[in-house]
């Protein structure tokens, strides 16, 4: 198929009509409900998966081994260059996962096997949970084990196509690509179709259960992925749940996400990748930030009543719905960082030494710093309602033990205040279902 776009449109032919079908596959997708969608993320899952080891397999055998980038010394020659370069990775790395770890990490709560590598927020996902420690395996099974093999699968089969191609190939759409342009024979178009399905399956999964943030390594087409999916539809459900319930919220998703032209974003490709990668240094002080709040301010006790309404009387209402201790903790987690930020986006930039080894330091400064200063700040202006609960359990969070324990009460009558504000949470979640 010729390309009949002219080049200022930043996208082909092929390239449109790919995402405008894998568009019309997304509607059916998005349309089975979060809590029913667990054996099909498992299937897209493993399908992916199968995929990307058929690729490696290939790679290391038409290759005859691993090829020689793999075992290239590294140009890092220093102990402080090297040092400073793995913590460059280790934030790049984080920068992927940065929004799921400022809302807590994304595996379905009561999905005890595999979970998509991405993530997305826990909060959306973990009242489909069974029991609380549902979400313990497939957290650090996804983020450990799959986190590790899934990196070692990318630098062995691009150190493989160097070796075949002459040029080291990351992107798996592009090793498709590759073998028919080099052998358009039926083996080679089977091949490219089985892993293509595989590669599908993986965006496919990523769009629906994902925030919507993507980088290009993780785009079937270099540009599929967008806000949609269950993530937006829960957001857009909460902000709106009279008019909009999760289905709804992700078709929202979809035809916002069209609007975008999301190619566009990719026509500077180096440039979005830095920012996609730098997204760590924006997201780690809002996880210091929680971290502080949960467990050395409030030392873990919530009045889970207050927490779902706005009115001034809440404990979290705080001045006039503005709680500015966070200030100045999540602006000193970020705002020391944006001189080697601006350096790793337009290497013109001429900057410090020292501003660009503690931006290497991004994630662990941001976090850091952010709970030191915001545990401080709050030590010294305590906000109200600190060590206050619930007297009674009024959503049914506690088993009897738990609550006897935590001294809630979970047999007496609630008051009314409390029974008006079960009453609006059931029907939300009405709504939304």
């Amino acid at each position: 198929m010729s390309n009949t776009l002219p080049a200022s449109a930043h996208v082909t032919t092929q390239q449109i009509i790919g995402w405008a079908i894998f568009n019309i596959i997304s509607i059916p997708v998005l349309y089975r409900r979060p809590e029913r969608s667990e054996k099909l993320m498992i299937g897209m899952n493993i399908m992916s998966f199968a995929a990307l080891l058929g690729i490696m397999i290939w790679s290391l055998s038409h290759a005859h081994g691993a090829g020689d980038l793999i075992h290239q010394p590294s140009q890092l020659q220093t102990s402080d260059s090297l040092g400073f370069g793995i913590m460059q990775g280790i934030t790049t790395v984080v920068g992927t996962l940065s929004i799921a770890l400022s809302r807590s990490p994304f595996v379905y709560p009561y999905l005890k096997y595999v979970s998509d590598l991405d993530s997305a927020s826990q909060m959306d996902f973990s009242r489909f949970a069974r029991k609380p420690s549902d979400q313990v395996f497939g957290q650090w099974f996804t983020f450990i084990i799959i986190g590790s093999i899934m990196p070692l699968f990318g630098c062995l089969t691009s150190s493989a196509t160097q070796a075949i191609y002459g040029e080291a190939l990351w992107n798996p759409p592009t090793i498709l690509a590759m073998w028919l342009q080099r052998d358009y024979s039926s083996t080679s178009r089977a091949a490219a179709v089985f892993a293509g399905i595989g590669l599908v399956s993986s965006q496919l999964a990523l769009n629906v259960v994902d925030n919507g943030k993507s980088s290009p390594s993780q785009s079937v087409k270099g540009f599929s992925n967008y806000p949609v999916g269950y993530s937006v539809g829960m957001d857009l459900s909460g902000l709106l749940p009279k008019y909009i319930n999760i289905r709804r919220g992700c078709y929202v998703g979809l035809i916002l996400g069209m609007a975008l032209c999301p190619w566009e974003l990719l026509a500077s490709a180096t440039t979005f990748v830095s920012v996609i990668s730098s997204f760590s240094i924006f997201m780690a002080p809002f996880c210091g930030i929680h971290i502080s709040d949960y467990w050395f301010i409030r030392q873990r006790r919530l009045k889970l009543s207050d927490l779902y309404h706005a009115r001034p009387e809440g404990i979290y209402f705080y001045t006039m719905g503005f709680n500015w201790r966070g200030v100045l903790p999540w602006l000193v987690g970020w705002v020391p960082l944006l001189p080697g930020f601006m350096h790793s986006i337009n290497p013109a930039i001429k900057v410090s030494v020292g501003a660009d080894h503690l931006y290497a330091l991004g994630f662990p400064y941001g976090l850091l710093s952010s709970m030191a200063i915001h545990t401080l700040v709050n030590k010294c202006f305590p906000p109200p309602g600190i060590g206050e609960i619930d007297r009674d359990d009024t959503y049914g969070t506690f088993t009897v033990e738990e609550a006897a324990k935590l001294g809630v009460n979970k047999d007496s009558t609630e008051e009314d205040s409390d029974r008006s504000l079960r009453r609006e949470s059931r029907e939300v979640v009405e709504t939304k279902v």
